[in-house]
């Protein structure tokens, strides 16, 4: 039935070393009220039409987070046909939900934190985890991820995660200079012309606030303190980074190159693709740690395929998917009954053990996931708007 499938890639975006984790233009409270990002976004979702005989679902997300949906034959197997919007931000998928998603489209995949902002929207389906078996099998960690619950009703399912510790060129930085701190990258001259910085607003202000302001979570700040922040990573954008990218495909190749030697935020897959080039990369966890993200798998509002949609995300979450998932991007799975059948590389890069275990002692020093920021203001902390308005200071520096 091969012949059957048929994929249509609508890429709205880069792939995942390009963009994923990188796009900082996050979608602000005021455009997420008013649904301005459709035309600026150019997005139309219109009823797709049927092929052959088969059941036509369509996708929203990450370019490579379709595969572990589809792992093991599922389309075939279904007779689906999977028609696929890629996109290059978390907010491009809340956009699509908004701008004619909703009774169309069927599994999106947004960040935890962009998924409980759909979640309290109204734009994802509620779970039936009756239709989910695999979740059963999920390290208990994440299973108990209360953000991803409203009233009781579970509307989205973790299905990986990662952390982003500072990465190095082994070669190139010498064994007493591997940072220990961030302020060792601030303040130790080896470092100068060599750093890349990466990643977005959420990510800069979530490790830098505990060394800075003795703070946590950095997300949640008060304006003055978010101005700190900024201010301190203008400094350093100005003073000791060779340049800031938001993607993480070009961090890979200047790294490579050997243009830079250290990776402020980094992501553990970086690892890999930097060895396809040829370049050893090595991870710290600096003291404090550093943050963590995980993304999930929902159901758009009123998704006219629910029950296919509910199978397709227990195929994502079980064994054969998130083996899947491993092999082909390099990424964390959630599920522990998989673990085992991973390849010793990929559980060399992550802490499945204590995941597993739900060990957070263990894992206080190493990463930690940090709230999303305030979407109304409460009249001490600064909001998601707010952020981003500061974030453009830091980007216009």
């Amino acid at each position: 039935m091969e012949n059957l499938v048929v994929h249509q890639n609508h890429n709205l975006g880069g792939n995942m070393a390009d963009s994923k984790k990188g796009n900082v233009r996050n979608l602000t409270r005021r455009q997420f009220n008013s649904a301005l990002m459709a035309s600026a976004a150019g997005l139309s979702f219109m009823p797709y039409g049927r092929v052959f005989a088969a059941t036509t679902m369509n996708y929203v997300g990450w370019q490579g987070y379709d595969e572990p949906l589809i792992a093991a034959d599922f389309l075939e197997k279904n007779d689906i046909v999977l028609e696929r919007k890629y996109v290059d931000s978390n907010e491009a998928m809340i956009t699509a939900a908004m701008s004619g998603g909703t009774g169309h489209l069927d599994v999106t995949t947004p960040y935890f934190g962009h998924a409980k902002i759909m979640i309290d929207a109204g734009l994802l389906d509620p779970l039936d985890m009756s239709k989910i078996p695999a979740f059963s099998e999920m390290m208990p960690f994440f299973s108990a991820w209360d953000d991803l619950v409203k009233d009781g009703t579970r509307y989205a399912v973790p299905f990986t995660w990662g952390t982003q510790p500072i990465m190095y060129r082994t070669d190139l930085v010498a064994a007493q200079d591997v940072p220990k701190t961030w302020h060792d990258l601030a303040q130790n001259p080896v470092f100068k012309g060599k750093l890349v910085m990466t990643a977005g607003v959420i990510a800069q202000c979530g490790v830098w606030s505990k060394p800075l302001l003795g703070h946590y979570p950095g997300s949640i700040m008060t304006h003055d303190q978010l101005k700190k922040v900024i201010d301190h990573l203008i400094w350093m954008k100005k003073n000791v980074a060779r340049t800031y990218t938001d993607s993480y495909g070009e961090a890979v190749d200047i790294l490579a190159r050997g243009d830079a030697t250290t990776l402020d935020i980094g992501w553990e897959p970086v690892q890999l693709w930097a060895a396809d080039k040829g370049a050893d990369i090595s991870m710290v966890y600096p003291k404090g740690g550093t943050v963590a993200f995980m993304d999930t798998y929902g159901i758009v509002k009123d998704s006219p395929n629910n029950e296919l949609a509910h199978a397709m995300i227990n195929n994502g979450i079980s064994i054969d998917g998130q083996v899947h998932l491993a092999k082909s991007l390099g990424q964390a799975v959630v599920n522990k009954a998989a673990v085992p059948h991973l390849s010793e590389q990929n559980r060399g890069l992550y802490r499945y053990k204590e995941m597993s275990e739900g060990d957070m002692e263990a894992l206080a020093d190493i990463c930690f996931f940090i709230p999303f920021p305030l979407q109304e203001p409460d009249g001490v902390h600064a909001t998601h708007d707010d952020m981003l308005e500061e974030w453009d200071r830091f980007l216009k520096a």
